[in-house]
Order: structure tokens, then C-alpha cells, then sequence
């Protein structure tokens, strides 16, 4: 898996972007496989964010405590609601929604935010070995939303981060009562 987290940038920009670019460019007389290609693009980009989580987060320092449950339930969050759209939703057309039916999709974006937020967090923890703050992170979020475009920049340190060796932490403590 690591092998798949230190690809040359080019080859990773193709690798995400080829499902996406068939979707939009190409015409697809069948709608079903038109979903197959946008939920496929979708699952590539979400297990490399997957990865890169798990990977990361091996090598932070035992000094910074740090939990990505609210990553993982946004992740999961972000495919179920894309998987909807894409099967209950018609193509071509166009949805309102007002008042309390549109919290969900504020919570989308906001997981969205979330996401590219902690896995900023995660690469500049490892890269500096110790807490940095939003105010210096914000290129980060924004390399990750325009990931496309970030994955020349970002790949690189990545590879990098992923060089540091893993930190091992102790999830248990024996204790001897027998003194």
C-alpha cells in the first residue's frame, strides 16, 4: 500500500484523473455504467485519502494526540451521500432544496472541509514533528481541495513525510502489583 502513497506525482494525476475524465468527455449512452465510472473515479480518490490517513498517522510523534474518527465517518459520509445522488438522482436535472432539507448538504461541504483539514494536519504534524496551527495550513487545505492541480506540490512532501520511520506507541501498560 505504501508503494501506491509514494508514486511519482505524474503517474498518481493520471491514475485520478483518467475515471473523471472519461465521465465528463466521454459520451456514455448507458447510464449505468456512466454511474459505474463516477462512483469508481470517487472510491479511487477516497482510499488514496484512505491511505494516506493510515500512513500518516503511523509516524506522527507520541507527543500529539490525534483521532480520525470524525475523517473516517466523513469519508464514509461523503461516498454514501455521492452514491445516492448518483442512483436515485436524475441526469441532467437540477435539485432545489430550502430550509431543513438543505443541512445535509451545508454537513457535505463541511465534511468535505474536514477531510482535506486532516489530512493537512496530518501531513504537517509529521513534516514538523509537532503541532501547527490552522493560520499555517491553509496552503495545505487548499493544495488538497484543488488536488488535481495540488498533487505536484504535495506528493513530493508526502513522499517525504512517508520516509520518516513508523513511531511505535504502546497501546497497553502491564502492571505488576506484585511488589
Amino acid at each position: 500500500m505504501i508503494k501506491l502513497l509514494k508514486l511519482n506525482p505524474f503517474v498518481l494525476f493520471l491514475i485520478l484523473t483518467i475515471p473523471w475524465f472519461i465521465s465528463y468527455f466521454f459520451e456514455l449512452d448507458d447510464w449505468i455504467i456512466w454511474i459505474s465510472v463516477r462512483i469508481f473515479s470517487l472510491v479511487i480518490l477516497l482510499l488514496w485519502f484512505l491511505l494516506l490517513d493510515q500512513e500518516l498517522m503511523k509516524r506522527i510523534p507520541v507527543k500529539i494526540q490525534l483521532s480520525n474518527t470524525l475523517f473516517l465517518v466523513n469519508i464514509f459520509l461523503i461516498f454514501l451521500s455521492y452514491s445516492v445522488l448518483y442512483i436515485i438522482g436524475d441526469a441532467g436535472k437540477t435539485y432545489t432544496v430550502t430550509g431543513l432539507a438543505a443541512l445535509p448538504f451545508l454537513y457535505y461541504f463541511y465534511a468535505f472541509f474536514q477531510v482535506f483539514n486532516h489530512l493537512s494536519k496530518l501531513l504537517t504534524y509529521v513534516e514538523e514533528e509537532k503541532e501547527v496551527p490552522l493560520g499555517k495550513r491553509i496552503g495545505e487545505i487548499v493544495l488538497f481541495f484543488f488536488f488535481f492541480i495540488g498533487v505536484f506540490f504535495l506528493q513530493p512532501r508526502i513522499i517525504e513525510a512517508l520516509e520518516k520511520p513508523e513511531v511505535v506507541r504502546l497501546k497497553y501498560q502491564k502492571f505488576n502489583n506484585n511488589k
